[in-house]
This record gives structure tokens, sequence and C-alpha cells, in this order.
């Protein structure tokens, strides 16, 4: 049976795999989270590099900051408490406002692990 925890966010480690971006994996998935949650704050003027997870499904829910998505060829603004649905295999990348960062929860499912294409052929 799954023991429910609180947690600092600071005790998760920083990775930096999404080329500059630096981000939390809160949860890789197990049998009782079959979901990946990873906290993600872009600084102001910075941006997520567009790519695409080939077999997870994502949603990401701002939670501080404001920017703009551009997800399956729309750019969309996007803002605190929007909610973003991104289907496996579809092209997306963030960018934050020159004024304030933008922080995101993505959740996928099933976990993304390596499952990152940066290849600009499935724009």
């Amino acid at each position: 049976m799954a023991k429910a925890f609180t947690k600092k966010l600071e005790a998760y480690p920083v990775h930096k795999a999404l080329r500059g971006i630096a981000y939390r994996t809160i949860s890789k998935g197990s049998s009782i989270e079959p979901v990946e949650v990873d906290y993600v704050p872009v600084k102001k003027g910075s941006k997520v590099e567009g790519h695409i997870h080939a077999k997870s499904n994502a949603f990401c829910l701002i939670l501080e900051g404001s920017g703009a998505v551009i997800v399956g060829g729309k750019k969309i603004k996007i803002k605190k408490n929007d909610i973003i649905s991104i289907p496996a295999g579809t092209w997306h990348e963030f960018y934050a406002s020159k004024k304030e960062k933008l922080v995101f929860l993505s959740i996928q499912n099933p976990p993304i692990g390596d499952d990152y294409v940066f290849d600009r052929k499935f724009r």
C-alpha cells in the first residue's frame, strides 16, 4: 500500500537535460504512480526548446508567470492557471515572457524517461 508523505520541492534533484532548462522530476512513475511529474521553471526571456514525446501524453499547469506555447503548430499565450494538453507525438515549445519567469508542472503518461525528439521534421 502506498504511503502518504510531504516533501520540500528542493529535496528533488535538478536535471539539466532540456538543453539549458533545469527542471525537477517529482515522480518517475511506478506501479502506484504510472505518471511522471516535472516541475519546470523557465527564466524570463528563455524557452524550452521545441520537441516531442513520441509515446507520452502530457498535461501542463502554469503555476506562475506568463508567456507562450507553440503546440500543434499554434502559438498560444499562456498565464498562471492555464492548462495545456499535449498528445503524444505533438511538437511543443514553451516561451517565458521577457518580463517574468514561467513556471509549470508537467504531468506525462506514460513517464517520458528519455522519450524526447528534438528533430524539427516533426514540427
